[in-house]
């Protein structure tokens, strides 16, 4: 459709050439003066609504929105950069880290500690991270297309540290010291709790969410273990409230896939006015922003035909704001209860509705709305796990806690053959289970 529009266009923009030569000849008969300057107008308003850009967009989101807790911001995010970048665990033995739901951590007891010792001072940054009322997420990636924006930003070490964390708490619970475990557990989910509602980065968030779900299970494993104490039991019941819905949300995170994708429209794709079309030794973007240097002069030609084609197909305005309307609604989306993406999913998935305006700004639009439905469906499981875990708990302490089912608003279904509470999922249907426990993978 780009190309069939860029190509109507440019006949559309011949013709009117043609056709204004044509005009200016009848003007020299006075009778028809009249009547040529109306069918002038007349000619012009198909190519003027062509190329008529919309207004700029002005809605107020900046990077100075979002949220930033009010005490300490800069010293949390700091040791938080402490914790979880690339290169801050001294282990060269991950294998003792991936202990999965089929693999006993008491046959792996003594490489678990061994690997337990040597990450001491990672643990002791992440209790003092814990020490924090909230943690800020101050990321704020410079412009797109920059060296440093592209760094590989993978928490590889922050997820052997949690899963560490959890075999060695597994250990500690099967030795008969469960309180430890319990304290233990209790920590890495309040440093995720506390850092959660502020998380800017889509892999951040989703990390942060993953270790949750592996730390629940955790925590269950050891509660109901038969060497678990009521005091342990105790400390549990209050390290583990149910996730509050601010803190699975994707709204920040949504929020700043906006802001990305509108500084790459407005900052790094070429606002080609009618005069810098028709102008010649304009040098074109592409050998401007990435070449550094002019074009070769038998290439000329193309790139002046080139600056033409995007003046009449491409609006950056009305680009962004097509790109606004896509993030308007996942962002509404995302915070429903259960969340609801079917709006952003159908933008997403609908034709071309006007292909000879803005048939360029339309392809790069497409291009800047990813679908976010399995990261806000991942979270929300976590969520009913959190749930599934905290009525876990109060029961066996001896309390009364039920909780609505995040993804119905009803009372969870009943396992019976085994009794558990499990979740209908995001389908609503009993068929799609969420058992508490789970073990989550993304």
């Amino acid at each position: 459709s780009l190309a069939i529009g860029g190509l109507l266009l440019t006949l559309l923009f011949f013709g009117l050439y043609v056709g204004v030569i044509r005009l200016l000849r009848l003007l020299e008969r006075p009778p028809l003066r009249r009547i040529v300057v109306v069918l002038l107008a007349l000619w012009a308003l198909p190519l003027v609504y062509v190329v008529r850009d919309a207004p700029p967009l002005r809605d107020g989101v900046t990077w100075d929105s979002l949220p930033v807790p009010a005490k300490d911001a800069e010293e949390s995010y700091a040791c938080l950069r402490q914790v979880i970048d690339p290169g801050t665990l001294p282990i060269s033995e991950p294998s003792a880290f991936w202990c999965d739901a089929e693999t006993n951590p008491l046959a792996r007891a003594e490489d678990i500690e061994r690997a337990w010792a040597a990450v001491q001072p990672s643990w002791a940054d992440l209790v003092r991270l814990n020490t924090f009322e909230s943690i800020a997420d101050l990321t704020r990636l410079p412009s797109p297309f920059a060296p440093e924006a592209f760094p590989l930003i993978q928490y590889h070490d922050w997820s052997h540290l949690v899963v560490l964390s959890c075999a060695y708490a597994s250990v500690k619970s099967s030795h008969g010291r469960p309180e430890e475990a319990a304290q233990m557990l209790g920590t890495l989910h309040s440093v995720i709790c506390k850092t959660l509602p502020y998380t800017r980065t889509l892999i951040l968030k989703m990390y942060l969410l993953s270790s949750d779900g592996w730390i629940i299970t955790t925590a269950h494993d050891v509660a109901t273990n038969a060497t678990c104490t009521e005091e342990a039991r105790r400390v549990l019941l209050d390290a583990f409230p149910p996730l509050s819905r601010e803190e699975v949300l994707l709204q920040t995170v949504l929020t700043v896939q906006w802001l990305e994708a509108r500084a790459t429209l407005e900052e790094h794709v070429p606002r080609v006015g009618l005069l810098k079309a028709l102008k010649a030794d304009v040098m074109p973007y592409d050998y401007e922003l990435f070449m550094r240097c002019p074009p070769p002069p038998d290439e000329a030609w193309e790139h002046g035909l080139s600056r033409l084609l995007t003046f009449l197909v491409y609006h950056p305005n009305r680009t962004v704001r097509e790109v606004s309307e896509y993030y308007g609604l996942a962002i509404n989306g995302a915070g429903k209860q259960p969340p609801d993406m079917s709006g952003a999913e159908a933008w997403g998935q609908r034709p071309a509705q006007r292909p000879l305006r803005n048939s360029g700004g339309w392809f790069l639009s497409m291009a800047q709305t990813p679908i976010y439905s399995k990261a806000v469906a991942s979270a929300c499981r976590i969520k009913v796990r959190s749930d599934l875990l905290a009525m876990e708990l109060a029961r066996l302490n001896g309390k009364e806690l039920e909780l609505p089912d995040y993804f119905t608003g009803g009372k969870f279904l009943v396992d019976e053959a085994t009794g558990e509470l499990y979740s209908a999922g995001p389908d609503k249907l009993s068929g799609k289970v969420e058992y508490l426990d789970t073990y989550m993978g993304f």
